[in-house]
């Protein structure tokens, strides 16, 4: 396996070290195992994460307002099916009638 070495060459006597580029298969090897993909890396200033708090809280704030207010107006029904829908012979022993496969435990409720 051979591998060839980039070099730059530079004006000051500090030279940078090169990496190592191996070719054919292993190079797509190499370049996979890097993740070398183009990517989007905006620059976040403080002035624009402000701006991006202040535009995203005017938009959410009114929307979570009025579903606070649409939520205090919901009525809730609270219906116990194992008062009604338990047979009278049961009802001291509901687990036996939960155990009892005979019985069918089929219960319409109507609510107005």
């Amino acid at each position: 396996m051979e591998m060839e070495e980039v070099s730059s060459s530079s004006a000051n006597a500090a030279e940078i070290p090169s990496v190592p580029v191996q070719r054919g298969r292993s190079k797509a090897m190499y370049q996979f195992t890097q993740q070398n993909l183009p990517a989007c890396k905006p620059v976040l200033t403080p002035t624009w994460v402000v701006t991006i708090c202040f535009a995203v809280g005017t938009i959410f704030i009114p929307i979570g307002l009025f579903s606070l207010q649409v939520s205090q107006s919901v009525l809730e029904i609270v219906d116990r099916y194992d008062v009604e829908c338990v047979p009278l012979s049961f009802r001291s022993n509901k687990l036996e009638y939960i155990k009892d496969s005979s019985i069918p435990k089929n219960c319409s409720r109507y609510l107005q």
